[in-house]
């Protein structure tokens, strides 16, 4: 697992109140804290980018997006 990869540098996101109220609703909701959530959703999108650049076959590429949000949707 490359978590500990992601301790290398420190991201400031700038929110308003209300989209910060929202998202931390979200993240509490998935059974995530606010920092693990934000984790999740930047390899989500390096992760969607990366099959945007490299010729993937669609079988695979559609499963690991499917697991993704699988991940982002688990129940409570």
């Amino acid at each position: 697992m490359d978590r500990l990869k992601l301790y290398d540098d420190i991201l400031t996101i700038s929110i308003n109140k209300k989209d910060k109220i929202k998202f931390k609703r979200i993240a509490f909701k998935n059974k995530m804290t606010m920092s693990e959530f934000s984790r999740l959703l930047i390899k989500t999108a390096i992760l969607i980018n990366d099959l945007d650049k490299k010729e993937i076959d669609t079988i695979k590429s559609t499963t690991q997006i499917d697991n993704i949000i699988s991940t982002i949707r688990r129940d409570s």
